[in-house]
Order: structure tokens, then C-alpha cells, then sequence
């Protein structure tokens, strides 16, 4: 029987509709404008021409991007103060192995707190350096995952994170392809296991199991998934939208307004 490996937590769906709204517009105006009549209805009779007309005439303020750059830059005014053993203190130097050191992290990780409500981070080792190291995804990329009791304790026991992956095309090196694929990380009998699937085809009714392996620590396998999951107010995979998700609902209707007086002037002038 195959496995439906990309099937989405039930509540997903509703806060990635409030998540692509803030993270549209928190993305600037060039994003909005490219989503067309996502945001800006189309008016009864208005030919693709003169939609795309009133589409540049019309007004847009990055009042929510401004209020996200603005909040983001008090919290991390000062960098986050670590304690930690000495020996371990050049891991902050980059702690994601993408020459990114902690303070810049932790403003990374306040900025998608801020658009989309939720930050994923996930700890790997990595073989050629032997050490830790923290892997980041953005919100929209925990699709699905589930809690069960353990001696009395909620823990996690599977996250399923949708990636994208850029990989050279077969017919031309210099061309490069998206393949999406779906990394699991679950507790199988109690040992935590990590799997990346890919679909069949176009139609991911179907998935392959591409890579398995059990990451251990001192030889020892785990019995958790080291996976933190930041929200608006907590820590946890619970769905927690922006709290700047009102303001852009407002930064929309200033946008829809706009377009409606920039029409109304347009054929006054005319």
C-alpha cells in the first residue's frame, strides 16, 4: 500500500492562507503586484489590459514590511548573550556552517517569527567536521506532525519537512531543476529516524524512499526528535499565525482602497 508521505497537519492549510498573506506582503510590492488578482480583484468587464493598468496606477505602502523591520531590529538591538562551556563557544561563530554566526541566526529567526508565525530548527551533525550544527526551515515547510505521550510526557514523535533541492539537468549541466522531496523525522520503536522521500511523478500519488539512516550521538541512537519549533508565543509545533497577521489585513484593504481611488481619478482626468 503506498504511503501518502506529503498529506498536511488539518490545521495547516488554514494558517498557510494567513502565512502567504503576510510573508506577500511583508515581501514588498513587486511580490503583491506579481500575485495580480490574489489581492487586487479584477473590476466586472475590465479587460486584461486595463487591469494591469490600474494595477500600476495603484498606490502600495510597505507599511507591514516597515512594522517587521522596525520590530526585528528592537529585539536584536543588542545580540543574544550565551552561556555555554568554552569549548564549545566557536560553534556561535557559525552555528548553521553557512558562515552565519548566532546573533545574525537569531535575527533570521525573529524575522520569520514575524511574517509567518513559526521558525523550524533542526539539529545535525555533520561527519567531516564532527560537530553540531543547527539546519533552519521556514515555517511553511512543516507540513505535517504529531505528539504522543511518553512516560507522562508529550513528545514528538514524527515531523515531516517539505524541501526543495536544485539539481543539474540531465540534458543540460548548466540548467538547474527544483525537485521537492519530503524529509521525515520520526520516532520508529522508540529510536529516532531520519527519511527523505521523493514522488514518482507530477502527480505525487505515489513516493519513493531515497535515503534512511539513524543519526546517533557518542555511538548511542536517540529516543527524541531534535527539532524546536519557535511560535509567536511559545515553543512547539502548535499553529500560531504572525502577530502582525492584522496589520496586514489592514496593508490589503489600503492597497484594494487605493486601487479604487487611483481608477475613480483616472477616468475623472479623462
Amino acid at each position: 500500500m503506498s504511503q501518502k508521505i506529503n498529506n498536511r497537519h488539518y490545521q495547516f492549510d488554514a494558517w498557510l492562507r494567513k502565512a502567504n498573506k503576510c510573508r506577500s506582503f511583508m515581501s514588498g510590492e513587486e511580490v503583491v503586484k506579481d500575485e495580480k488578482t490574489k489581492f487586487l480583484p479584477r473590476l466586472s468587464g475590465q479587460t486584461t489590459t486595463e487591469y494591469n493598468a490600474m494595477l500600476d496606477r495603484t498606490l502600495f505602502y510597505g507599511a507591514s514590511k516597515r512594522t517587521k523591520m522596525a520590530l526585528s531590529g528592537a529585539v536584536n538591538r543588542k545580540h543574544p548573550v550565551v552561556t555555554m562551556d568554552s569549548q564549545y563557544e566557536d560553534y556561535l561563530k557559525d552555528i548553521a556552517l553557512q558562515e552565519i554566526p548566532f546573533n545574525v541566526f537569531a535575527k533570521q529567526a525573529t524575522d520569520e517569527v514575524l511574517t509567518t508565525g513559526r521558525f523550524v530548527v533542526c539539529i545535525d551533525w555533520d561527519e567531516g567536521l564532527q560537530r553540531p550544527y543547527a539546519r533552519s526551515y521556514p515555517g511553511e515547510s512543516l507540513i505535517n506532525f504529531r505528539y504522543a505521550n511518553y512516560y507522562g510526557r508529550q513528545i514528538l514523535s514524527l515531523v515531516v519537512l517539505e524541501e526543495t533541492k536544485e539539481i543539474e539537468s540531465d540534458a543540460d549541466p548548466f540548467t538547474i531543476e527544483l525537485l521537492t522531496c519530503y524529509r521525515v523525522k520520526a520516532l520508529i520503536d522508540g529510536v529516532y529516524t531520519e527519511q527523505v522521500w521523493v514522488a514518482k511523478d507530477k502527480k505525487a500519488n505515489d513516493f519513493v524512499l531515497v535515503e534512511e539512516y539513524v543519526p546517533t550521538r557518542n555511538g548511542k541512537a536517540l529516543d527524541f526528535i531534535p527539532v524546536v519549533v519557535l511560535n509567536t508565543s511559545q515553543l512547539g509545533c502548535e499553529f500560531e499565525e504572525s502577530m502582525l497577521n492584522d496589520l496586514v489585513s489592514v496593508n490589503i484593504q489600503h492597497y484594494i482602497t487605493s486601487a479604487d481611488i487611483g481608477t475613480v481619478l483616472h477616468f475623472s482626468a479623462l
